[in-house]
């Protein structure tokens, strides 16, 4: 119960008489705590709303069309990286945060929705203050009065961009599964060929061998059979390189060029037509440390050294082979350089697939620069070739510096 006492006063000023009123306040002391209650239950509410949202990075809001004001919770102005206060108060003033290419698009479905009233969901990139992309997805939903009037809009904006990391790594993946299982189709084949071809022709080698006895005719056969047995160990060689280029972690170390190309020109100088010597050229300018794979390097600079002599123009009294390295803080270039035969314009784009042959007369296995190409991948780097028949090749590569 309250109770309150009236006091009624002479003309002296002193109470004569008092009222007492007691009211019965039981619903309202019920009311107070429903509504306490509701209070302290709406602030949980708002509170696992905001957690959930924080989990989920996503954001709400509502805007009213009548009074333009807008109403968004503290995980929307996070995902925008702003404030209540910075934050623009028209539709058309946040586009600003959109990437450029996206902005027509937000405001197309926005004019949209206004029109159609239906529900609309858009997916989106924002530009953050320090440049950094973030991907988000939209969804909206328009409520209307009795007489169809747009009332107000409602929605959320969710930060995606892990989600777009992980589905652009599942393509990335999804890709090179495929890439691999069409090089293995190749490669399951090319091997079934090319092993088999020279082993059936040694075969015939040797039973023809035994039948004939002219010691002359037995070295011919005897150097066939050698030549066939380069070719198997050569194709081998290639696989191992192949395998060893898939399957081995990237080792960074300090490379020292010098030695490295000592080591590759001293082994190749004299493989070349009639075994004439080949000039090799180095120029290495050093202008910074360089850290990569030294045995990855190795393989492409052997590799495109010894195509560059084997490959030679037998008609040039001259071959030359130019090596060119040189590094800096972010990155190394190299080039080899060669008078050789050149290559047709139009077979230049295919020298990187798996067992291309320029034509029947090539020798190798058709692996070596694929694997180049694949190992250059593998040190996150580019390779090029520019070449003119008759006049010779050049391969540039850009290698990033692991220092």
């Amino acid at each position: 119960m309250d109770t309150a006492i009236v006091p009624f006063l002479n003309d002296k000023g002193k109470p004569y008489q008092y009222l007492y009123i007691q009211v019965d306040i039981t619903a309202k002391k019920e009311t107070e705590e429903a509504i306490k209650a509701a209070n302290e239950n709406l602030k949980i509410s708002v509170d696992r709303l905001n957690e959930a949202q924080k989990i989920g990075n996503l954001g709400s809001w509502l805007l009213d069309m009548k009074t333009n004001k807008a109403l968004r919770t503290p995980e929307f102005y996070k995902i925008f990286e702003s404030s209540m206060a910075e934050f623009p108060t028209t539709v058309e003033g946040h586009l600003v945060f959109y990437h450029p290419e996206d902005r027509k698009k937000i405001y197309r479905t926005y004019l949209k929705a206004l029109k159609d009233h239906q529900p609309y969901q858009c997916e989106a990139r924002l530009v953050m203050k320090d440049g950094t992309i973030k991907n988000v997805i939209g969804n909206g939903r328009c409520v209307v009065d009795e007489d169809g009037e747009l009332i107000r809009m409602y929605g959320t904006i969710q930060d995606i961009t892990e989600r777009k990391k992980t589905e652009l790594e599942l393509e990335r993946s999804v890709d090179e599964l495929k890439k691999s299982n069409l090089e293995l189709d190749k490669f399951v084949y090319s091997v079934s060929h090319d092993l088999r071809v020279p082993l059936s022709s040694m075969l015939g080698l040797i039973d023809i061998t035994t039948e004939q006895t002219p010691i002359d005719v037995v070295h011919f056969h005897l150097g066939m059979i050698k030549t066939n047995i380069k070719k198997l160990d050569g194709f081998i060689a290639d696989i191992l390189d192949y395998s060893r280029n898939s399957r081995t972690e990237i080792r960074k170390e300090k490379i020292n060029f010098k030695d490295l190309l000592d080591d590759i020109t001293q082994n190749l100088k004299f493989m070349g037509a009639d075994k004439r010597e080949v000039d090799i050229k180095i120029n290495i300018s050093d202008k910074a440390p360089f850290h990569s794979d030294k045995t990855r390097l190795s393989f492409i600079l052997n590799n495109l050294v010894s195509n560059a002599i084997r490959y030679q123009n037998t008609e040039n009294p001259h071959p030359i082979v130019d090596i060119m390295i040189d590094t800096t803080e972010s990155e190394i270039g190299i080039a080899v350089k060669d008078n050789g035969i050149g290559i047709k314009k139009e077979l230049q784009p295919k020298i990187f697939d798996m067992f291309y042959r320029v034509s029947s007369e090539s020798v190798g296995s058709g692996l070596g620069l694929y694997i180049v190409q694949e190992a250059v991948n593998k040190l996150n780097g580019i390779i090029a070739v520019e070449s003119e028949v008759g006049e010779g090749s050049t391969f540039t590569i850009k290698i990033p510096n692991n220092n």
